[in-house]
Parts: structure tokens; C-alpha cells; sequence
């Protein structure tokens, strides 16, 4: 008997696809041969076959071949897929600058390719999550939110001086955050690599001032600005296809979680525990996922004293395991049901 073909796409270091993985095997009883692509590995060869009357995708890694027609489901995770990386030495400024100009050429050719077997996956499998959620605009959140009635943060994206200190004027507490990625890593050819990024920071109009004075000018790029929203719990929610998993964390017990619970304290962790939200405030949020094609994800909210509930943004990719440790929830065997199309013994 030929068995389903599932292929997960993740990092090497997550850990929660370790633990998907333990259920998928069990739950499948073997019926399932699970294919597994790390970001850190490479696709040795690509081949596209298409003609009027069929086309045919394979996928060649060091130690298989993967057609996509021949796949049942598919989970994207993390990463993204690559091929070989083509090699640049350094030398004089000319012959560096034609490498750097070249490097750009050969991925953006790659590019072309990696997209086109994206889609197709996409289109061959049962698909949780797809690559192209890891880079969904927050803005689009945003604004979504705010169209389906979920109560956001009054926010500003500027780069102009005046326009951010009239926004300061009307919110004494300001923070700011990153528009994409929390952090990125940059290689050094001395000490390895660094890790930069910073998460929600808290500014004053003496901040604005200070900035924008250091800077002698408009700032280079735009950056997003929201009014402080006080919080009576933050609300870590993970979602998947309708069914919501949420977790309240007791982050203003402690100073340095105030702000943004990310801001961890290992000596002194957030009291997390299970979470029931409002039947409303789902249907909101399950209407919000929907119309922005995501089948899970990790929402962000606020609680305020007032009782109001706050959308901050979601990551389509966000970790979840240490919320269903915190909670008693069984999310990582519930994305295995979900994978074996919808199969669940209980």
C-alpha cells in the first residue's frame, strides 16, 4: 500500500515541530511518510516539466526525490526553501562590486523559481499555513481589525518630525516597534555573527525631540507609532481553523514586563494561565483570520482595566509550545489531527 505523502517545512530548531511530529506518528499508526525540509538544508536540484497537456514539479534533496503532485498535505512552519548559494571571493572594489551586483542577479532568478514551487504547493496540497503568511504586512492587520470593529491602538507610520510630535502631544506615552521583524542577524567576518532588533519601546516627546535632533533632519525610513494602551492581563491567543487557544499572562506584576511581556524576567516569569475569551471577541477575531487567508497563527491582544479587548497583531508563525505547556492545551497533537485531515480519536 502506497502511503500519504506529508511534507513539513521548518527550521531545524524548532522545537515545537519535534513535538507536531511525535503526534503525527502516532496518530497516523504509519499509515503517513512525513517529508521534512530545514531551512538550513537546501533543494540539490529543481526540475519543471510543463506542457499542454501535464506538468510535473521535482524536488531533489541530498537524499530524495520529492514530486509535488505526489503530495497529501503539506504544513508550512518556518523557513523558506533554498537553493545552492553561488560563491563571491572579495578582491579590489571593481571586481567586489560586479560580485555584489551579480549575487543580486542569481537570487533574484532563484526567486522566481522558489515563488513558483511555492505556489504550486499550495496548489498540489492540503496546505496548514503557507510561506507567504510568514511575511503578511501588520499594517494590513491593522487596518483590517479596525474595518471588522476590533478595537486597535490609535497607530502612526511617519518619518516627519511634526507629524509625530502633534501625535506625542495627544499621547503623553508613546511606544514604538519594529513594522516586520523583531530582529535580524548580521554575519561579521571577525566574531561570527550578531543578533540586532529591539521589541515594543516606550518614548516621550523628549524622546522625539532627542531622535529626530540626532538624525538632523527627517528621519531615513518610516517607522510605526502607537498610543500606550494600559492593560489590566496581555493576551497570547494561538488559533487554528476556528478554534481559539488562549492564554492570559499577569505581565504588569513586574516592571520590566510592563511594557511588552517579551521583555522577559527568568528570575521572576509572568503568571500564565488558560484563558476564556468572550464569544464575541472570537467571532471578531475568526472573521479577522479568515478574511486574511490564515489558517493559525498567534494573536497579540490587551485587556484593559476597562475590560476592553485590543488588537496588537498577529505572527503566523509564532511559537506555541510553551503556551500550550502553560495551559494544559494539547495544540501540538490538535495541528496532527489537523494534518491527517481532520482525523481525531477522540
Amino acid at each position: 500500500m502506497n502511503k500519504k505523502k506529508l511534507l513539513v517545512q521548518s527550521s531545524s530548531t524548532d522545537a515545537s515541530t519535534n513535538d507536531v511530529l511525535d503526534w503525527l506518528y502516532y496518530l497516523s499508526g504509519g499509515d503517513y511518510a512525513v517529508v521534512r525540509l530545514n531551512d538550513t538544508g537546501y533543494i540539490r536540484s529543481v526540475t519543471v516539466q510543463m506542457n499542454n497537456r501535464e506538468q510535473r514539479i521535482c524536488l531533489a534533496t541530498q537524499d530524495r526525490e520529492l514530486y509535488l503532485d505526489e503530495l497529501d498535505s503539506r504544513w508550512y512552519r518556518r523557513g523558506r526553501l533554498s537553493l545552492p548559494a553561488a560563491t563571491f571571493t572579495k578582491t579590489d572594489a571593481e571586481t567586489f562590486a560586479l560580485a555584489l551586483h551579480t549575487r543580486r542577479y542569481v537570487d533574484a532568478e532563484t526567486d522566481v523559481v522558489c515563488n513558483f514551487i511555492e505556489n504550486n504547493l499550495d496548489r498540489y496540497t492540503a496546505s496548514l499555513n503557507r510561506q507567504a503568511d510568514d511575511g503578511i504586512n501588520k499594517l494590513d492587520l491593522l487596518q483590517l481589525a479596525a474595518e471588522l470593529g476590533i478595537s486597535i491602538p490609535d497607530t502612526l507610520v511617519t518619518n516627519e518630525r511634526q507629524a509625530l510630535l502633534a501625535f506625542g502631544l495627544k499621547y503623553p506615552m508613546l511606544v514604538t516597534k519594529s513594522l516586520g521583524r523583531n530582529a535580524f542577524t548580521c554575519p561579521l567576518e571577525q566574531a561570527g555573527s550578531v543578533k540586532l532588533g529591539m521589541g515594543t519601546v516606550l518614548i516621550n516627546a523628549a524622546d522625539i525631540n532627542t531622535l529626530y535632533a540626532a538624525a538632523g533632519g527627517p528621519l531615513a525610513l518610516p517607522a510605526l507609532y502607537q498610543q500606550y494602551v494600559d492593560k489590566q492581563l496581555e493576551l497570547r491567543i494561538f488559533y487554528l481553523d476556528g478554534a481559539f487557544y488562549p492564554m492570559a499572562i499577569f505581565s504588569q506584576a513586574d516592571a520590566r514586563t510592563r511594557v511588552d511581556f517579551r521583555h522577559y524576567d527568568p528570575a521572576r516569569p509572568n503568571r500564565c494561565v488558560p484563558y476564556q475569551l468572550p464569544e464575541p471577541v472570537e467571532r471578531k477575531l475568526d472573521a479577522l483570520m479568515q478574511h486574511a487567508g490564515l489558517t493559525s497563527g498567534s494573536v497579540d491582544m490587551i485587556l484593559t482595566p476597562d475590560n476592553d479587548y485590543v488588537f496588537l497583531e498577529v505572527n503566523p508563525v509564532g511559537q506555541f509550545q510553551w503556551l500550550a505547556r502553560n495551559c494544559n492545551y494539547d495544540i501540538d497533537r490538535q495541528i496532527a489531527a489537523y494534518l491527517l485531515n481532520g482525523y481525531d480519536d477522540e
